[in-house]
């Protein structure tokens, strides 16, 4: 059975001026949202500034500040984490950089990696030291930067077939791409998107969602009502994929009236 990963992003963050409570609020707000739509994962970014602005543009610099000052460890991350262990969903988290992945390690029972990250060997090598499953994003990428992140990782990792377009138009989307991939990472805001990875062998997906407008991701996000269409078809993808035997009881019976058999 797939997984979906409901991607949060940055859709918690509904006002500049907005407080770490509130920001708390909004985050399990969603959260419970992703777990209404029968998703079994959330996922949220953890930056630290600090490390991260070494290797990021100064364009994201404000978003990377601003993301670190109200997500405290104790005061979201810890509580995040609890709240969605309570309404069981999983708790994923992308670190952004090493201190990143240093400040949630403990809450997360599997890493995912954005896609530019695929190029940081430092990010690589910590989170492979910590002997837990890792998902790769590979927008942005070519097949090369891809394949040496793979044998960086001594092949003990899942990669996602991604365009990182925000959103990405349907005809970009190369999903003829997807039989080299463990899934898919889908920036489009095609509902059908995800049944065809299903049909092409897809083991994991991910989405971005938003509640109610939410957020500086909301352009790229689906709304929970197009999210539980999009999962449907997920569902009915795989039902369509199931393995049965040929010809059917049906078809057999079906046969006697045109044949003596």
């Amino acid at each position: 059975m797939v997984q979906i990963i409901a991607e949060a992003g940055k859709n918690w963050l509904t006002k500049e001026n907005i407080t770490v409570p509130e920001a708390l609020k909004n985050a399990k707000r969603l959260a419970f949202t992703a777990k209404e739509c029968q998703v079994s994962i959330v996922k949220f970014q953890c930056h630290v500034a600090e490390d991260e602005l070494k290797k990021r543009h100064s364009k994201r610099h404000s978003w990377i500040r601003l993301n670190e000052a109200l997500t405290p460890f104790n005061g979201f991350w810890k509580p995040l984490k609890e709240y969605c262990d309570e309404i069981r969903i999983e708790f994923l988290c992308t670190p952004m950089s090493v201190r990143a992945a240093e400040k949630i390690e403990s809450l997360i029972k599997r890493w995912k990696i954005a896609s530019p990250d695929i190029l940081d060997l430092d990010l690589l090598g910590y989170v492979k030291n910590t002997n837990k499953e890792i998902i790769l994003s590979s927008g942005m990428t070519e097949k090369r930067q891809q394949n040496r992140a793979i044998d960086f990782l001594d092949g003990r990792c899942l990669i996602l077939h991604c365009i990182s377009e925000y959103p990405c138009p349907i005809y970009q989307m190369n999903l003829w791409e997807l039989p080299y991939y463990d899934g898919l990472s889908d920036h489009s805001l095609s509902l059908i998107t995800g049944a065809i990875a299903v049909a092409y062998g897809a083991k994991i997906i991910e989405k971005h969602f938003t509640y109610n407008g939410w957020g500086k991701d909301s352009n790229v996000s689906l709304n929970p009502e197009q999210l539980t269409h999009y999962i449907s078809n997920i569902a009915e993808a795989e039902l369509a994929m199931a393995r049965n035997s040929r010809p059917t009881r049906e078809e057999k019976e079906l046969l006697k009236e045109f044949y003596v058999l």
